[in-house]
Order: structure tokens, then sequence, then C-alpha cells
């Protein structure tokens, strides 16, 4: 049996709560499932995981936490390094114009430095490389193939890892050895895998086997991500329903062979009245990893 930590947003009237589960992974459908733990922190969204298994939450608001985590600024976004070195951040925030500029601020020189920027582009999404200290982000041109970058911050280098036709991320995530990944289509919104050598594309979700659909609700997809491991991936789903003459979002968390497979909804027990916005499994090492300092 697999297990390990997972970081769990849940929108509850309108207020975003994150809290730390334990994943147990087994052979029967029966054993695949959350176990509850602590309130990470209230009016925030998991972001990832530093080294030593210290969460990484985005402040939503006027953020109370009740355990040690390191806190991304509300409005500065983007990911930080397991080591706390590196933190990453997009420009502008406010919507429009999408943000088009990559910024990295160094904790060693204190200083921010720019990185990437096309104006008349847009950054999709970032993740962290796994495999090493750097970053993957998505970016679409006016023009032409959506492109897969990687900046590796102690080289200096930034490297164009592919060009492809289809790949429209809303949101993706890198397989922890860096040969594939996955993400949500922005054309049809279900989800898919990418193998970065052949280029071939293979679709994951099965819309008729969600819950969601079962019960006549058109459900969108959000945040898949990949268990440290790489065999799973989860991913979360969210759909809109009128109570109360109130708009409320509605949704479950589901895990599935990282190649394709059965699909297992995520039993979240006294959790289940709340809608999953986002997860995040540990990173490769993550939670093994002796702790370091905070930054500030």
């Amino acid at each position: 049996m697999t297990q390990y930590p997972l970081l769990i947003t849940l929108e509850r009237h309108n207020c975003y709560q994150t809290f730390r589960l334990e994943y147990r992974q087994g052979t029967q459908l029966e054993e695949d499932c959350l176990t509850p733990g602590p309130s990470i922190a209230e009016q925030a969204s998991a972001a990832g995981w530093l080294q030593g298994g210290i969460p990484v939450v985005q402040d939503q608001g006027q953020i109370s936490h009740s355990s040690p985590c390191q806190i991304l600024c509300k409005g500065h976004g983007g990911r930080v390094s397991p080591d706390s070195r590196w933190q990453w951040r997009l420009q502008p925030q406010q919507g429009w114009p999408p943000p088009f500029r990559l910024l990295e601020w160094d904790r060693h020189t204190d200083r921010e430095v720019l990185i990437w920027e096309k104006p008349g582009w847009e950054i999709l999404d970032l993740q962290l490389d796994q495999r090493a200290p750097g970053l993957y982000f998505a970016v679409q041109p006016p023009l032409g193939k959506r492109q897969l970058l990687h900046w590796n911050p102690l080289r200096r280098q930034l490297q164009c890892v592919m060009r492809h036709a289809d790949f429209r991320p809303i949101e993706f995530a890198m397989a922890p050895d860096g040969a594939s990944l996955a993400f949500v289509h922005q054309t049809d919104d279900q989800l898919y895998r990418l193998d970065l050598a052949g280029q071939q594309l293979h679709q994951l979700s099965i819309p008729q086997l969600e819950v969601e659909s079962q019960q006549g609700y058109r459900a969108y997809r959000t945040s898949p991500a990949y268990s440290p491991d790489g065999q799973r991936l989860f991913y979360c789903t969210a759909y809109l329903e009128l109570c109360d003459l109130d708009l409320s979002n509605w949704g479950n968390a589901y895990s599935l062979p990282a190649q394709g497979g059965a699909l297992r909804r995520l039993e979240l027990g006294d959790l289940e009245d709340a809608c999953p916005i986002n997860l995040c499994p540990p990173t490769v090492g993550a939670w093994l990893a002796r702790p370091l300092a905070l930054a500030s």
C-alpha cells in the first residue's frame, strides 16, 4: 500500500480552507481513501511543498494558519522552489492583459530579476521541475503553436522543450520523470496526457464515469497533479448548482493510473459538503528531506 500526504483546498460558503490529509492507495477501491487531517490555513489555497514536508499556501484574503507553512502573498502567486531559495511570479496580475512577464526572486541575493517577457503572449501556467531546481511554464503566442519552456536557475538557461498545435492547457502537471505531462484542455475541458518524446496525445478523463455526469451535471476539471512516484494522477471537478437562489460550487476529487484506467473518487469523509478546488501531492522526496528554514 502507498501512503503519503496531500494538501487539498476546499471551498465552503465562498471561504477557502486548506487541509493536510493522508492518502492511502490500495488494491481495492474501498482501500483508496483520504484520512481526515487538520486544517493548515483558512482563506488560503494549496500551492505546494517545501523540503521537510512544509506546506506552501497561497493567500486568498486575511489568512490565518494553525501550523508552520510558507505563505505566498496575495497578488504575487507563482511557485517557490522546494529549498525556498527561488520564488517565481507572473506579471501583470490584474487579469488583463494576461501575464506575459516572469520574474524570479533569489533569496540568497535578495534580488528580483526578469527572466522572460513577451508582450502579446500569455503565460498559461507554471510548474516546478521535480528532478532538479527549475521551472516549466506554458506560453501561448498570438499566432502559432503553444510552447513548453524550461528555466534552469543555476545555469541561468532557458530552453524550449516542446511546440505542439494541440497543447492548449488551462492547467498542466509535469510527471516526476519529466517524460510526459497531463493538462486540462482549453477546448473541451478534458484531461489529457502528452508524451514529450513522441508528442502523442491521449485522453485520460472519462466524463461518463464521473459522479457529476451520472447526476446530470456538466463539470469542469482542474488541478491535475502526479503522485510522487508518477504512477497515479489526481484531479478535481467542479460544477455550479442553484441552492436557495444562490449559485454554489460543488465537485469531487478523483485519482486514476497515470497511463489511464480505472477512475476512483476520493472519499472526503466529514468534508464531503465542500468543493475541492485544488490538491498538491508532495514532490519527489520533499516530505522526506530534512526541513530548511522558511523564507521571511
